[in-house]
């Protein structure tokens, strides 16, 4: 305890100490609010998104198009990355609700995605293994059926509002602070640049390890997945600047210098390699993936492991991703 001007007892510290403690404890919470009101304009349209998409699935149910999953799925990749991106700056629970449900519905839709792939992956290296199709064909589409009730079941469960996070931001951010948001660009930059450094690690730790090390060659493609996904919510939000900004003209070049700005900081040199990255390593993920679910339904169903030409199809997969291997190491 010490002594205060006035003589009266000041615990460790003056109290301009005790004023300066207060006022940073506000900054952290107001740094939260902001950062809440951040994270749930960025998300809102992510999630109506994903309610559009679960409901024409829905409706079509095991005539479900793959590209409509597909589609599903990459808009989650979004949420996930978006969620990546803001964990530093919320409290450490905050939006773990809302982690898990985007994990549960991106399972939910990787299980349909998945035979979508091994149908396609079939048709391409045995075209004339028409009873291994009809079968493959059969069996995604009560896949379909079961994975579409399974994401409508838990898109129902999750909140009215646009995210989990919203009703925080409800509670705790002030009314003005959520009608005019304004995204900090430079905090998604860095986070960009943190992106991009995990990638070159990984890309160094599987070069290390070799082709044989499958499980660090996905580490590689889901780093460059980040990256992509991070620049692309960046350049998402300074195009929609950009069109709300047409009624003035000053606001309007403002908005659009930010869009080129955001647009630059992965150059086409970069963009390119991603794009490379994306292609091998999500070819070799393909067929090594397909090849295990093929494997593991044979050995669940005996009367689909006597399917003809199912056998045949595991070990030409296979095979094929030894080539896929060494063409991704080489991108290294």
């Amino acid at each position: 305890m010490q002594e205060g001007p006035e003589g009266d007892k000041v615990p460790n510290g003056t109290r301009a100490e005790h004023r300066n403690g207060a006022a940073i404890d506000r900054n952290i919470a107001a740094t939260y609010d902001t950062a809440l009101a951040e994270y749930d304009y960025l998300a809102r349209p992510l999630w109506d998104t994903v309610r559009d998409r679960v409901a024409e699935c829905r409706r079509l149910r095991g005539d479900t198009d793959p590209e409509v999953i597909h589609a599903l799925r990459v808009t989650l990749r979004r949420l996930k990355a978006l969620q990546w991106v803001y964990r530093p700056r919320l409290p450490a629970t905050q939006g773990d609700a809302e982690r898990d449900a985007t994990r549960i519905l991106r399972r939910a839709a990787g299980s349909v995605r998945d035979w979508d792939v091994a149908l396609a992956l079939a048709e391409h290296w045995l075209p004339r293994a028409q009873k291994t199709r009809t079968v493959l064909t059969t069996v995604r589409a009560d896949a379909a059926v079961f994975g579409v009730s399974r994401l409508a079941e838990h898109v129902a469960q999750l909140s009215e509002m646009p995210s989990v996070a919203a009703e925080a931001v409800t509670s705790h951010v002030p009314e003005a602070m959520a009608s005019a948001v304004s995204v900090d660009l430079d905090f998604l930059a860095a986070r960009l640049k943190t992106a991009q450094k995990q990638l070159r690690k990984r890309g160094k730790r599987a070069a290390r390890k070799g082709a044989e090390a499958y499980a660090a060659l996905h580490e590689v493609r889901k780093a460059g997945k980040r990256v992509r996904d991070v620049h692309a919510l960046m350049v998402g939000f300074t195009h929609s600047q950009v069109t709300r900004a047409a009624s003035t003209h000053r606001a309007w070049k403002r908005a659009r210098k930010m869009d080129r700005w955001a647009s630059r900081l992965l150059g086409k040199d970069q963009r390119k390699r991603l794009q490379r990255v994306q292609s091998r390593f999500g070819a070799l993920n393909d067929v090594v993936h397909s090849a295990t679910l093929l494997q593991d339904t044979a050995e669940r169903s005996r009367r689909f492991a006597q399917t003809r030409g199912v056998r045949r199809l595991i070990r030409t997969l296979d095979q094929v991703a030894e080539g896929y291997r060494r063409r991704a190491i080489a991108l290294l």
